[in-house]
């Protein structure tokens, strides 16, 4: 069972870093809105902030590789884990200062950086510390890929992945609406500005 948690997590990460490489990377309208992303985040130039996206997105990619195709996945668990890491705190900081940046994380337009971003990627850490620490403590081979569990441990990743990078933007914001205290109505007459 240890293992297909493990296999599932890496199937996760994979498919997450995965469709966010090939969301900026297909296109060049795609990597040029990340870039101005990573303007409005930074407060530098374009010129400092293209090759800045540059490495985020090969960075993406390397991460997708390891934990798919490398014969030890915790490289790819511990790669994930520092983006992951570095996304949280440029985000903490742009939800700090109040900059309306939009995410594309996966390549199209994305919401606004927000709390909610903050807790997908801390889900996503989540999802990989059990491998790190896994890795940590009974070296750093991955678990044997065994039929049929394993195949459904890994489709279950990819499952949740997809689900996460469709859903989870529309759902966080309708239960921030309807967590929301109600506004009080605004008396007929009065300014609305």
């Amino acid at each position: 069972m240890e293992d297909q948690i493990l296999i599932g997590a890496r199937f996760l990460l994979a498919a997450v870093f995965g469709i966010a490489f090939i969301g900026k990377a297909r296109s060049l309208q795609r990597f040029r809105g990340f870039v101005v992303s990573v303007v409005r985040l930074s407060g530098t130039t374009e010129r400092t902030a293209r090759p800045v996206a540059a490495t985020v997105v090969l960075l993406e990619g390397i991460a997708t590789g390891l934990l798919l195709f490398a014969t030890t996945a915790w490289w790819g668990l511990l790669l994930a884990t520092a983006l992951l890491t570095l996304f949280l705190g440029v985000i903490a900081r742009a939800v700090r200062a109040g900059v309306l940046a939009e995410c594309r994380c996966f390549g199209g337009s994305g919401a606004a950086m927000s709390y909610p971003m903050l807790i997908r990627n801390g889900i996503l850490i989540a999802a990989a510390l059990p491998g790190l620490v896994h890795g940590l403590l009974h070296g750093l081979d991955q678990p044997a890929f065994a039929w049929p569990g394993s195949l459904a441990a890994a489709a279950v990743g990819v499952g949740l992945a997809l689900a996460m990078v469709r859903y989870y933007d529309s759902l966080a914001e309708m239960l921030l609406v309807r967590l929301a205290p109600p506004r009080p109505p605004v008396p007929a007459g009065a300014d609305r500005s």
